[in-house]
């Protein structure tokens, strides 16, 4: 079955069809060598190609299900091909990788990290780092986001993680995290000051549906509809803000959920994400803010996350260009440690990372055990503590001495 012909098969589990996109959208079927990412990565690289002899930049959306080993490996050994070529690399330059994760992630997870430490974190120090010394204010977070063991392809993040960082090195990839400011429980931080002054210039029929659903709720979970539109326009501000802080770089990956990318069908109405609201329809009506920029997409399918079967019909249409690539046929083991039925497991994971290695000819993994997870996740916790702690950073309080008693 090709992702073009979703006969014979159950409306959730169909694969794609982009409406007459055969000569527009590149559909890249892995399923004779489903460990093997090249023929996507090559297909995309020929994009920038031209890209590049546009004098553009460009911003690439990796949509993926978070869970899915593959999807999420994918970003590494884009860049593994990548840097295979001289020229790109060179017109390029580093690339930035942008996460969807809370910006202010260490505010939200150093407690949890580092219980010792809770109560003395000093969060106007934290954001005024944002501002004096952005490069160590997007290192923490990136450490943070390796130290943290995230149910969802939890290996796969860490190899990703030691990757581009390196537990020790101060050099690394320029990682950031570019979602909204949020709570430990997934709501919005209404509280946060970015976030309210960002709200305070939004159009006000946004505003109104804020404070609706506020005055209705008493809170925003960020993985509601409004939730998530605030978030994709919250992104898309973050990514332009790259391009200005980061002229050098001609490249920046969007690591995000399938939903984001071109919006979310569902069976529940309530789970419905309009394309109107999604990243790349945002980016099409603020075009003019991105100027000389190309948005590339990148879908990748499976466990029923399709193009035919998930996206809105008019962002099938908007798909419908030379700048999407649909990834079908693909590995698709899981590992959710959230899910007893579809969990997948450690060693699974691990195996999956070795096959991949084996198929594109990249070096092994260097997690090789689960033993190997822990170590490593223990070695980014001890970076990240040093780190985090240093003085002249200012990021937490002294603690409290005993008072001192004399008998005398």
């Amino acid at each position: 079955m090709t992702p073009l012909d979703g006969s014979n098969v159950a409306p959730e589990t169909a694969t794609l069809s982009l409406q007459s996109a055969r000569a527009e959208a590149t559909i890249v079927d892995l399923s004779k060598t489903p460990n093997n990412s090249g023929p996507a990565s090559d297909a995309i690289l020929v994009r920038l190609g031209e890209a590049m002899a546009a004098s553009q930049n460009v911003i690439l959306l990796l949509g993926e299900a978070h869970e899915n080993i593959s999807h999420v490996r994918f970003a590494e050994e884009f860049l593994q091909c990548l840097a295979k070529d001289n020229a790109l690399s060179a017109y390029f330059g580093a690339p930035v990788i942008a996460i969807e994760q809370p910006y202010n992630l260490l505010q939200i997870v150093a407690a949890e990290l580092f219980p010792e430490i809770e109560g003395r974190f000093n969060a106007a120090a934290y954001h005024g780092l944002r501002r004096s010394n952005p490069a160590a204010y997007h290192r923490l977070n990136a450490l943070c986001y390796a130290a943290w063991e995230w149910p969802q392809a939890p290996v796969t993040r860490l190899e990703n993680m030691n990757a581009w960082l390196t537990p020790g090195r101060d050099s690394g990839r320029d990682v950031r995290m570019i979602d909204m400011a949020m709570t430990f429980e997934g709501y919005l931080d209404l509280e946060d000051p970015a976030t309210t002054a960002w709200i305070a210039a939004l159009a006000l029929e946004i505003k109104e549906e804020i404070q609706a659903e506020i005055e209705a709720k008493g809170k925003i979970h960020g993985a509601s509809r409004l939730g998530t539109y605030l978030r994709n326009l919250w992104m898309m501000d973050q990514i332009r803000a790259i391009a200005q802080e980061s002229p050098e770089s001609k490249l920046t990956l969007v690591l995000t959920g399938l939903g984001h990318v071109a919006g979310l069908e569902d069976k529940k109405p309530e789970d419905v994400r309009p394309y109107e609201q999604s990243l790349i329809a945002v980016f099409a009506r603020d075009q003019i803010k991105y100027p000389n920029t190309a948005l590339l997409s990148v879908l990748q399918e499976g466990h029923g996350l399709t193009v035919k079967g998930r996206v809105p019909t008019a962002g099938q249409a908007a798909l419908n260009t030379p700048n999407t690539f649909i990834l079908t046929g693909g590995y698709e083991e899981i590992h959710n440690q959230n899910s007893r039925l579809y969990g997948g497991s450690f060693d699974k994971e691990i195996a999956t990372l070795g096959l991949r290695a084996r198929a594109q000819g990249a070096p092994a993994p260097c997690i090789k055990t689960k033993a190997d997870y822990h170590a490593l996740r223990e070695a980014f916790l001890r970076v990240r503590r040093t780190e985090m702690l240093k003085p002249e950073l200012g990021l937490f309080q002294p603690a409290a001495r005993a008072p001192e008693f004399s008998l005398g």
